[in-house]
């Protein structure tokens, strides 16, 4: 980018939190808030498109910022962006996928087995609380200043898709979320 061996920002990319895990989680983000700082997805999108902010040119002692990114739209991030990144005031990016969210219970259970875990789980190997976000979830957490990027309409393999099928799963997960 030109600005300096110590620019540019880390992506710090994650999926499921379970509850027994949110402490670990508070305590790494408090580090990099303290030691890193964050940057928010619309002030990394800028950077990239070549307009870093202000602050980004002299980091914090060579140090880069993170911009927190999360995978899948497991219902965990809800409650962590609430419980945790909101009192941080850590904006991040989530990524979904929209065809599954309304899925009944047992066939969503069966899609993360399938496509999200890719078969290498079993259904009833899933812990039982896990599920994906909501659409008020992910509503609520537009309104606290999180972006939404979609991740394929059915979070399928891209490889293995062609012509109107890879279509439908890029572009179509993209109108779902606009």
């Amino acid at each position: 980018f030109g600005w300096g061996a110590a620019s540019g920002f880390r992506i710090v990319h994650f999926h499921d939190i379970p509850d027994e895990q949110t402490t670990a989680f508070t305590l790494f983000a408090e580090a990099v808030v303290q030691r890193h700082g964050t940057i928010a997805p619309q002030d990394a999108e800028a950077w990239l498109a070549g307009t870093p902010p202000d602050w980004a040119v002299a980091p914090r002692a060579g140090r880069l910022p993170c911009l927190f990114s999360f995978d899948d739209g497991f219902a965990s991030n809800y409650r962590i962006a609430r419980d945790v990144l909101a009192p941080l005031g850590i904006k991040a990016l989530f990524f979904i996928a929209p065809g599954l969210i309304e899925l009944p219970e047992d066939e969503q259970r069966e899609r993360i087995a399938w496509t999200i875990f890719d078969g290498a789980v079993a259904t009833d190997e899933l812990p039982p609380d896990l599920r994906l976000m909501t659409w008020e979830e992910i509503t609520s957490l537009k309104d606290m200043g999180h972006t939404i990027g979609a991740h394929g309409m059915l979070h399928r393999q891209l490889t293995r898709l062609a012509g109107d099928e890879l279509d439908w799963e890029i572009i179509e997960a993209g109108v779902e979320l606009a």
